[in-house]
């Protein structure tokens, strides 16, 4: 129950669930299968932000007790369904050494005929600070580039839903 209070909408709610697991995690016993769980979690998550989440527990843990089993992390690096720089970075906090080269990927070019989904255009802004849209417009202009159609583009590579790439 803790692991599907990792994916809901509200921050507090993934916050506390972070804080019960790390607290599991972290009892002398923790409960049989729970580390199991939680990797298999974490491995299992098609984007780089529900990963985080999971992450993020390892991370709390780790802040709380001040150790992970490296061991561990390794297997679960190789395992991830969303590879990216944020899980490389928080794998380095965790104290794994990773490539960032091989955690750095991207769904490839953009088809010329590729089209923003009205989705995308509808809703960036309210999954997301509005400043980030602003940075993203900044840089095609900057750049002359197609940073926006790329950003678009990843979610729906991802899984095949825009909505779901925020």
């Amino acid at each position: 129950m803790l692991l599907d209070r990792l994916l809901w909408p509200s921050c507090l709610v993934k916050e506390r669930a972070c804080r019960e697991l790390a607290g599991l995690l972290n009892q002398p016993s923790p409960p049989p299968g729970l580390d199991v769980a939680l990797e298999n979690w974490i491995a299992g998550q098609p984007l780089e932000t529900t990963c985080a989440y999971g992450l993020l527990v390892l991370l709390r843990a780790k802040l709380d007790r001040g150790t992970v089993h490296a061991e561990k992390l390794s297997g679960l690096a190789r395992s991830l369904k969303s590879p990216s720089l944020l899980a490389a970075l928080l794998l380095k906090e965790l104290g794994l050494t990773v490539g960032l080269s091989e955690f750095a990927v991207d769904s490839g070019e953009v088809p010329q005929d590729f089209a923003i989904p009205d989705f995308f255009s509808g809703y960036v802004q309210r999954f997301l600070p509005p400043v980030y849209c602003e940075w993203a417009e900044w840089l095609d202009v900057t750049i002359h580039g197609s940073f926006i159609r790329h950003w678009a583009f990843e979610p729906e590579q991802a899984n095949g839903c825009c909505g779901a790439g925020f």
